[in-house]
């Protein structure tokens, strides 16, 4: 499944501004796996977790319970992870109505099998992911080699995000 057969909602969110200026900060942050520094380095799971901890409000979380960013790179060890960082970020539903809204966690996966990439849906229209050079943003486009897996959605972020 292409990311381009996705819509976005026509929705609007209290937390858009604040989600928007989070993912800003984030932004031209170099790409190094096994990091997660703003403005210094991170990798494509924590730089996502990163900013669910900061629009949850959450600090100092140790990010070495998350799986490497090179975990998803194999289909061996991307289920075992995915399912890591899904446990750390519970509770959450996959979606299925292919309407993206700002703050899904979007995995890609690579065409030859397994999870191996993941972005964020920010506001405005945009996915948000580190491209292997840095932080950026871009639209609906399917990285090249890469198919989607799943959406996932954070329940009950309504009331956690509203700050």
């Amino acid at each position: 499944m292409e990311l381009e057969s996705w819509t976005w909602s026509e929705d609007s969110f209290p937390w858009e501004a604040r989600m928007l200026a989070i993912l800003q900060s984030w932004k031209g942050t170099p790409y190094k796996d096994r990091q997660c520094s703003k403005g210094g380095a991170v990798d494509c799971v924590r730089f996502t977790c990163a900013v669910y901890d900061e629009l949850d409000s959450v600090s100092s979380r140790d990010y070495l319970r998350l799986p490497p960013d090179q975990a998803l790179h194999s289909k061996e060890s991307s289920i075992q992870a995915m399912k890591t960082i899904r446990e750390n970020y519970m509770p959450n539903y996959s979606v299925t109505d292919r309407i993206l809204e700002p703050g899904d966690f979007i995995v890609m996966g690579f065409k030859d099998g397994g999870p191996g990439h993941s972005m964020i849906a920010g506001p405005q229209n945009r996915i948000w992911h580190t491209d292997g050079l840095c932080v950026t943003p871009t639209g609906l486009v399917t990285p090249p080699g890469m198919e989607l897996v799943r959406v996932y959605r954070a329940t009950g972020r309504k009331k956690r995000w509203h700050r």
